[in-house]
């Protein structure tokens, strides 16, 4: 049975609904994703296992890398999945300005949630040093596990081109290479709580 909202919409999961029932439950699907998260802390109820399985559950009903990451941390981020959609929607193909991959971008923002300070900092590394530290440590590795963070790069085409779209879609590079980006970035984050 899917997870609604008061208003009877879908809302995804929730701590709450993981932690009650121990399963993950996804409310596109009504499946359960992963290992029964029975007993599990508040800490760590959501797998890296899991968290990869439903943000490729995004990927292939549509929605793009960054959305797909983003909404797989709505939790953490303390927002609705809608609205991490919504965040993550101008993300995708590298934003538009030949950018990171959307899976990275959307890398970048959980680790800003989860390390920067309150106070401004303006980018400062001494300030923030846990920050700085783990995106330096987030973008090399993904950097040096695929030879490019840029979006372009890791596709050989610009996916915001009629021509690269084309080109991409011709190749099968979205159901290729996206999937594999969005798993090692999940998984970067989560080496690096």
């Amino acid at each position: 049975m899917p997870i609604v909202s008061k208003g009877g919409r879908p809302i995804g999961f929730t701590r709450r609904r993981v932690l009650a029932t121990g399963c993950l439950l996804c409310a596109a699907t009504g499946k359960t994703l992963g290992r029964s998260l029975q007993g599990a802390s508040t800490d760590s109820w959501l797998t890296v296992e899991d968290r990869v399985a439903l943000a490729l559950l995004r990927f292939r009903s549509g929605f793009h890398c960054a959305q797909s990451v983003l909404e797989t941390y709505a939790d953490e981020l303390g927002i609705p999945p809608e609205t991490a959609r919504k965040l993550g929607a101008p993300l995708a193909g590298g934003g538009g300005v030949e950018g990171p991959c959307g899976a990275v971008s959307a890398g970048l923002l959980v680790l800003g949630r989860r390390h920067a300070g309150l106070t401004p900092s303006f980018g400062d590394p001494e300030r923030e040093p846990a920050l700085w530290e783990r995106v330096r440590q987030f973008a090399g590795e993904f950097h040096r596990r695929h030879g490019s963070w840029r979006c372009q790069e890791l596709l050989g085409v610009d996916p915001l081109t009629a021509e690269g779209r084309c080109a991409a879609l011709e190749q099968n590079l979205f159901e290729k290479r996206c999937p594999e980006f969005i798993r090692d970035a999940i998984t970067l984050l989560e080496r690096l709580v």
